[in-house]
């Protein structure tokens, strides 16, 4: 009995130690994340106050005017999607599985990404879905959500222009269960071997106005919905982003 006693008072230790450190590991991962996204919106937000004092600026000729009230568009754009990456890193929301056209996600990708390009027409569009492509099953919003990514990492990497290849096509290795497989190619500056490591680490990131949670959240989404997501890259050649989704069984 004394070394029953004994044993379940160790266990209980060991599982309040275990609670203290998953304690302090969450708190320590809210402390980071409170951090980076102080750190984030702090020059968008000095952008946003000083061009909105131009804008009131009577004095100003019409065209500054205009000019500066788009900064506060595109700095109040680029705002909102931070934060948006940080309340999907945050929050983890359980996928809604369904079947859903490839074409109708792709599209609707694009048209978010175009959106939110403003105006750039420095970059060729090629988009190619095989004609036996299957359904994709998947949850569409947040598949939609990790190609947004994808494709805005593509364009920020092509600032002198490129081409921008988004193709679809049945998985190859006829599997179970079956997938499909879409591809998001740039012909922009590529990846370095040793950031290639690290892209999907939470917070890394090579650009000044990046949160470094855009890759973490998208393998995460193509995880979610069952998928699998691997970035091949060649520094200054370009970017291939490949998914694998499931898609139902035929």
């Amino acid at each position: 009995n004394q070394m029953a006693e004994a044993l379940d008072e160790s266990l209980k230790t060991i599982r309040d130690q275990e609670h203290e450190l998953v304690r302090k590991e969450k708190l320590a991962s809210v402390g980071q994340l409170l951090a980076a996204l102080a750190h984030d919106i702090k020059n968008p937000l000095g952008v946003i106050r000083s061009s909105a004092q131009l804008v009131l600026d009577e004095h100003q000729p019409e065209t500054v005017r205009r000019e500066v009230a788009q900064y506060v568009i595109e700095e109040t754009d680029r705002l909102t999607n931070r934060i948006n990456h940080f309340l999907r890193f945050a929050r983890q929301k359980p996928p809604e599985i369904r079947p859903i056209g490839v074409r109708v996600v792709l599209e609707a990708a694009l048209q978010e990404w175009r959106a939110l390009g403003r105006g750039r027409s420095d970059i060729i569009e090629k988009v190619n879905v095989a004609t036996d492509m299957p359904d994709l099953m998947v949850d569409p919003e947040q598949i939609k959500e990790a190609l947004v990514n994808l494709l805005i990492n593509a364009r920020e990497a092509m600032l002198q222009g490129g081409t921008l290849t988004v193709s679809a096509r049945p998985d190859g290795d006829g599997g179970t269960p079956a997938m499909a497989e879409i591809r998001v190619v740039d012909t922009g500056s590529g990846i370095s071997p040793d950031h290639l490591k690290q892209i999907f680490d939470p917070f890394f990131t090579t650009k000044d106005y990046g949160t470094g949670l855009g890759l973490t959240n998208a393998k995460r989404l193509v995880e979610d919905s069952g998928g699998q997501l691997v970035i091949h890259s060649t520094e200054g050649q370009g970017t291939e982003v490949v998914l694998r989704l499931p898609a139902p069984a035929r």
